[in-house]
């Protein structure tokens, strides 16, 4: 599972600044803030609030079954997805040579024959023969 979390948290910092006057001094503080690795101090976090806004499975869900009507070739991802695989997982049998792609310009396409063959190569019996 794949969960989208928000997290807040509230930080405190503490820094004598060198100014005429108090907009000043927060004028050099806010610019400080501003730069993308502006450092002000040290900071201590004061509170923390997580909250778990949804949840997805890794692994995508099939939209065409793999049979005569669907797509004849499909993408890495959409391939792992219809076997039960992460994409992890189907780009190292891409890479190994253990299923067959079709190059498409960058991308590795895959089959259903070459899905088919994959299976029916790898299907074994209960005694684990092939």
């Amino acid at each position: 599972m794949r969960y989208k979390v928000t997290a807040t948290r509230i930080q405190l910092c503490e820094r004598f600044i060198r100014a005429a006057d108090r907009d000043t001094a927060a004028k050099k503080v806010q610019e400080e803030l501003d730069r993308p690795y502006g450092h002000v101090g040290t900071w201590c976090t004061k509170d923390t609030n997580l909250d778990v806004q949804e949840c997805e499975e890794n692994l995508g869900k099939a939209t065409d079954p793999v049979d005569e009507g669907g797509p004849l070739v499909m993408s890495v991802k959409e391939a792992a997805a219809h076997l039960g695989m992460s994409r992890s997982v189907m780009y190292e049998l891409v890479r190994t040579g253990e299923i067959g792609y079709l190059p498409l310009g960058h991308r590795k396409m895959i089959s259903r024959k070459a899905m088919e063959t994959f299976v029916e190569a790898n299907t074994r019996n209960r005694s684990g023969q092939r």
